[in-house]
């Protein structure tokens, strides 16, 4: 009878957890009812088995682009100036012609014009002279930002006005990284955005993506977490723990 009721009480346990599990499992309930499935159907046949799912950040991860918003964020709020970057990251001269400075904003866009090859390492390094921490604050601020970021920038040799939107978390994204790794899937992004931008995202807990942080094993991050997709230029922090220019 002891023997009975033992294996009962370990089968009400065992019955018991699987049903908390179960109701803690993340839902997909902001993707259309047939993705879903099929993300579903996927997961189950490659769950725990060592597999590991990657992914771009901007227009993926989250709506926007991270840089892209931020770099006229800080130029509106006057922390980020064309006086202050480093020499190396004036590639091709400023336009001043059209009566007033071209923006750092402006600038970014005409090297995308000649090529991403030049522009994206560009924007991942013209943030060279913040701490993690200010950059952290800042990306925090412009992620609660409600508003458009008001813009200027130079096409075709004339001055243009427009906005730009933060970046906006999806919550689509949110549900689908939680399912992966509750399933044993490791998450991994790889983008062409500054590596400590993209962490200071996907792996804050207030935006939901939960990505680990860790780079310390070799064979992670040549998998692509945090790599950046383009480029060998990365700015690195210094002793003072401010970023400067990679070479």
């Amino acid at each position: 009878m002891f023997g009975i009721r033992k294996t009962m009480g370990i089968t009400a346990v065992l019955f018991t957890g699987l049903s908390c599990l179960m109701a803690n499992a993340t839902e997909l309930t902001s993707w259309p009812q047939e993705q879903a499935q099929e993300l579903n159907t996927l997961i189950a046949e490659r769950a725990n088995k060592g597999d590991f799912a990657v992914f771009d950040m901007d227009n993926t991860t989250y709506k926007n682009d991270l840089e892209e918003s931020l770099i006229p964020y800080l130029e509106n709020k006057g922390l980020l100036k064309r006086e202050n970057i480093p020499a190396s990251l004036v590639l091709i001269p400023f336009n001043d012609s059209l009566g007033e400075k071209e923006s750092l904003y402006s600038y970014y866009h005409r090297l995308c014009e000649v090529d991403d090859l030049i522009c994206y390492p560009w924007a991942a390094q013209i943030f060279a002279g913040f701490t993690l921490q200010e950059l952290s604050q800042q990306v925090d601020e412009l992620m609660a930002l409600k508003e458009k970021i008001p813009v200027k920038y130079i096409k075709d040799n004339k001055l243009h006005n427009g906005n730009v939107e933060p970046p906006r978390v999806m919550k689509g994204m949110q549900q689908l990284f939680a399912r992966l790794q509750e399933n044993g899937i490791e998450v991994y992004i790889m983008s062409a955005a500054h590596e400590e931008l993209v962490r200071m995202v996907a792996s804050n807990p207030k935006y939901g993506y939960n990505v680990k942080p860790q780079k310390r094993h070799r064979r992670q991050y040549a998998a692509a977490q945090y790599a950046n997709r383009r480029t060998h230029h990365r700015t690195q922090a210094d002793q003072s723990g401010r970023l400067r220019a990679g070479k």
